[in-house]
């Protein structure tokens, strides 16, 4: 008889922690939760927005230029000689460029603390 796993036991212990907790989100220091980067320096603001921005932008063009190219090949499967010559300079120009232009624009527009996580809640 096939017996399927469960998705929690075919997963190892660091994954099952990571999905289920909200740890690399929020911080619980406090009673209310607050992102991870509220009380970091702009630095290290500037460099989790421009990694998060670039990381982002690179499985984005990876996975849309595989799938660009396999609805290509799908498109001309009767005549695959046309998809021959891989413009290979110009895919790597777009699937590492995207992600630097992101990263950059990332690092550039944050580094700020947001005014609602800047100042103590008055409420208490």
């Amino acid at each position: 008889m096939l017996t399927i796993p469960k998705l929690g036991e075919r997963l190892p212990a660091e994954a099952r922690r990571t999905l289920v907790s909200d740890d690399l989100y929020f911080s619980n220091t406090s009673q209310r939760p607050q992102p991870v980067g509220a009380g970091a320096s702009s630095g290290i603001r500037r460099t989790l927005s421009a990694a998060t921005c670039g990381s982002l932008a690179l499985l984005g063009a990876v996975i849309g230029t595989a799938g660009a190219y396999l609805g290509l090949a799908a498109g001309y499967v009767g005549d695959l000689g046309q998809l021959v010559p891989v413009p290979v300079i110009h895919l790597l120009t777009l699937v590492l460029g995207i992600p630097a232009v992101a990263a950059l624009a990332g690092w550039l527009v944050s580094g700020r603390q947001p005014p609602s996580i800047g100042r103590q809640s008055l409420d208490g």
